[in-house]
């Protein structure tokens, strides 16, 4: 597979100068009158010169929109296709840069895509009016109407998706016909916005529109409405659906899911933003319960716990979906999958706990994408493995309400806590979220349960690394959460809709662990690089390490009965008489029904 899916008609259809083309299609957004925020868009894909201004007539909708992918559809003008075909590369190029390439089912087709400006012509606009976005770019060719159809139908997604048509509508007709023809066309198109598209029961009229406006403004935050089309594709023979807790009727008809803060309000067949958790017949329901992205016997340092059972095997798995929009997502093929088809394993949460005892697994770990919102499976899972003696572990967001907070956490043995920044505009703008729930979580873990649990901080330069957030953040830890939690601080590396950002220095993480150590927190470490000094565990009575790592691997132990071996200093944390020899390995695992 290519990296890179080169642009064809820079040059001819608009500008190859990148400063050029950004201040073509600002100048013709600027221009254009502002209007509802639309699910779909249909937008023609002639030269700048002929169609720019009409073009920016749709686009000056979703500008600024918290819009996060988008799926295109255009025409094949010049290769003989069946089907639809996404282009043979990981990413879209066009002068301002390059757009991520979500992976999705359907085949590839290189030659299809290689010269077709159908798709290229709208990637510009969406670059400028969206900043950074996933994109699902499909040429259809020689393809019935169900077909594209049932494509839209796999793809729709939520809030976050945008559905774009690139067509010129009526062509070589005279231009009075074109205009009526083309007037007609649309006319029909829009008196049909309301009525769903497949032979499904059809929402109550008002939920295509303002249905969620009220809930989502206390977020700042703006939804597309959702005409139709929400049925999450499933593997054939699996029901995965699953009475979710956590709910109550609102007085206009609607279910809230009370899980997460989101507070989503659904109509029947809605989604939340998570994307699996669903209104059906009436309740809240879990669309992923027994069903997972995959299983992996993970080394517990990876999590990162470094205090929980170290040098341990840990059975991990996660499912899809997510209830943050990270930004800087490093498993957003998981965590933002519009797909059943990605949850490849299924199994029972008696099936897990027997495989963890079967591999030697001391633990088993929710990760991959939170936990949060596969709460009921994860309960349960949980349960089956306590009765046979194996531990849990949450990798979360810690993004939830508190009801349920209580719940989740009296099954849980340990966690590690992703604080992905210390301001609220950073949660806001980065992660489509608020800071104070995670802050809330963080503090009742420490003072109202028992719970092992870590803190993981990953710095990204430029947003979340300056030296005034690191000392505000470790002094709340240390004044909040006290001295002997530990905090990871963990290196960026450019992923999902972050490419435009280096990694981390080295150099990052070591300042932020020294501030962490001034401000009187004990076990600061260094995550994702080689730094066995960033990595270890040293005795705060005398300063010897007393748990050597370099990465995943330990290389010295000296701990005896949870103390230092030298001073006899308790070190705090969950350890046993010998540490565990597990090492660095990564050993996927199939579980069956």
């Amino acid at each position: 597979m290519a990296s890179l899916r080169a642009p064809s008609v820079a040059g001819t259809f608009y500008p190859a100068d990148a400063v050029e083309l950004a201040a073509d299609v600002s100048r013709l957004l600027d221009e254009a009158a502002p209007g509802p925020l639309p699910k779909a868009l249909i937008a023609p894909h002639a030269g700048y010169i002929f169609s720019g201004a009409i073009a920016a007539s749709a686009f000056r909708r979703v500008r600024g929109a918290p819009i996060e992918r988008v799926v295109l559809l255009g025409p094949s003008h010049y290769a003989h296709l069946h089907g639809l075909a996404l282009p043979d590369a990981k990413a879209f190029a066009t002068p301002l840069g390059t757009v991520p390439i979500e992976e999705a089912a359907f085949p590839r087709d290189a030659h299809a895509h290689s010269r077709e400006h159908s798709l290229e012509v709208e990637v510009p606009f969406l670059q400028v009016a969206l900043g950074t976005l996933t994109l699902v770019p499909l040429v259809v060719g020689n393809a019935k109407p169900d077909e594209v159809a049932q494509a839209i139908d796999a793809l729709w997604g939520g809030a976050e998706t945008l559905i774009v048509i690139s067509s010129d509508l009526s062509h070589y007709l005279p231009y009075s016909e074109a205009r009526a023809v083309d007037d007609s066309t649309a006319k029909k198109i829009v008196g049909r916005a309301g009525e769903r598209t497949s032979p499904r029961r059809a929402p109550p009229p008002d939920a295509r529109g303002a249905d969620r406006s009220a809930q989502l403004g206390r977020h700042g935050r703006r939804q597309a409405p959702r005409g139709g089309l929400w049925r999450l594709r499933v593997l054939p023979g699996h029901s995965v659906n699953f009475p979710g807790r956590y709910w109550h009727a609102l007085d206009d008809g609607r279910i809230q899911c009370d899980v997460c803060p989101r507070f989503c309000a659904l109509r029947e067949g809605q989604r939340g933003m998570c994307f699996v958790r669903m209104r059906e017949d009436d309740r809240v329901v879990l669309t992923t319960y027994g069903r997972s992205s995959g299983f992996c016997v993970d080394p517990i340092e990876k999590k990162p716990l470094n205090h929980f059972l170290p040098g341990t095997p840990v059975l991990s798995f996660g499912t899809a979906g997510c209830n943050l929009g990270c930004r800087f997502c490093q498993n957003w093929d998981i965590s933002k999958s519009r797909e059943v088809d990605t949850l490849a394993d299924a199994a029972s949460p008696d099936q897990i706990a027997i495989e963890a005892v079967r591999l030697g697994c001391r633990s088993v770990a929710f990760t991959y994408n939170d936990p949060v919102i596969f709460i009921e499976y994860a309960i349960e899972v949980a349960k089956a493995c306590r009765s046979r003696g194996i531990k849990t572990v949450a990798v979360t967001a810690g993004y939830m309400c508190d009801e349920p907070r209580r719940e989740f956490y009296r099954y849980m043995d340990a966690a590690n806590v992703d604080l992905k920044g210390f301001t609220e505009a950073f949660y806001q703008k980065i992660c489509l979220g608020h800071l104070q729930p995670v802050l809330d979580t963080l503090v009742y873990l420490k003072r109202e349960t028992d719970v092992w649990f870590e803190i993981t901080t990953l710095l990204i330069p430029g947003e979340n690394d300056s030296d005034e957030e690191l000392e505000r953040l470790t002094r709340w830890v240390r004044a909040e959460l006290g001295p002997d939690v530990p905090l990871h601080f963990t290196a960026f590396h450019p992923d999902f809709k972050m490419l435009d950002k280096p990694p981390t220095p080295p150099a990052t993480l070591t300042r932020a662990r020294d501030i962490g150590l001034r401000n009187g927190l004990r076990y600061v470490y260094t995550g994702n690089v080689h730094d066995e000094e960033g990595g270890s565990t040293r005795c705060p009575g005398c300063g010897e390490i007393v748990v050597g790592r370099d990465w995943y691997r330990l290389t010295r132990w000296s701990l005896r009965d949870g103390a230092c071996a030298k001073c006899g200093t308790r070190i705090p944390g969950v350890f046993e008489g010998r540490p565990g020899r597990w090492g660095p390995r990564r050993l996927p695992v199939r579980l069956s029904a």
